[in-house]
């Protein structure tokens, strides 16, 4: 039995022990998207894990328009035309987030004179963060690349992210596309798409308290080598 004189030593080193404070662990899937009209599926956060602290969205693709530039009778030379599309992630309140407003693009071309089919291509980036703020603003600003007009905003909140992972979260990506004479006469537009892919990011606090810090470890192994000691001494 140990000693009594070693035990209020052994209690002050325990009570001096900080509590368990987890780091936020982090959660990150890859979803691909593409084509004109596109219905991505994402995993929920399970709240069994812990607390949601954050949901950072990437989203990097490359918007592509393709058409055909028509004739101009009587005239040899080339003309400047351009294409003119809405971009749109998020459609319905069954979505995980929504833009505000569409981004929008707008991609010039040069056609001869005889006319021409075209495709035309832009990257595009946007990132953005869901957090306690946004909790209570109910929207987000984004940052981007690529778009002439962005997305006033990003509506969502950390809890549309959070639910049972069998059932998948979703997020709604829709173009659309119109032709614009510039100096000759109007594209027509056969096809807008975008391909690329979006990284959701889960920072959360893990709900399992029991693994202890280094520290407090640390602390406890130094307090228990104490008193095994002070017992041979004696």
């Amino acid at each position: 039995m140990f000693h009594r004189r070693l035990i209020l030593p052994l209690v002050l080193l325990l009570g001096a022990a900080p509590s368990v404070v987890h780091a936020s662990s982090l959660s990150i899937q890859t979803l691909s998207f593409g084509g004109v009209v596109d219905s991505i599926g994402a995993t929920r956060f399970d709240p069994t894990l812990g607390t949601l602290d954050s949901v950072g969205v990437t989203i990097n693709g490359v918007l592509t328009a393709s058409g055909m530039a028509p004739p101009v009778a009587g005239t040899a030379g080339p003309y400047l035309f351009a294409v003119s599309v809405e971009q749109r992630f998020g459609a319905s309140a069954a979505d995980l987030f929504a833009f505000g407003s569409p981004a929008q693009f707008r991609l010039d071309g040069v056609s001869a004179a005889a006319g021409q089919p075209f495709t035309l291509v832009v990257p595009f980036t946007y990132t953005f963060t869901f957090t306690s703020l946004s909790d209570i603003l109910g929207f987000v600003l984004p940052g981007f690349s690529g778009p002439t007009v962005p997305p006033v905003t990003v509506n969502g909140r950390r809890a549309d992210f959070a639910g049972d992972p069998a059932v998948p979260g979703l997020i709604t990506l829709t173009h659309v596309g119109t032709g614009v004479a510039v100096t000759g006469p109007v594209p027509v537009v056969t096809s807008v798409s975008s391909q690329g892919a979006m990284i959701l990011e889960y920072r959360y606090t893990p709900a399992d308290p029991s693994v202890p810090e280094p520290a407090t470890a640390l602390l406890l192994t130094g307090g228990l080598w104490f008193v095994v000691r002070r017992r041979r001494a004696s």
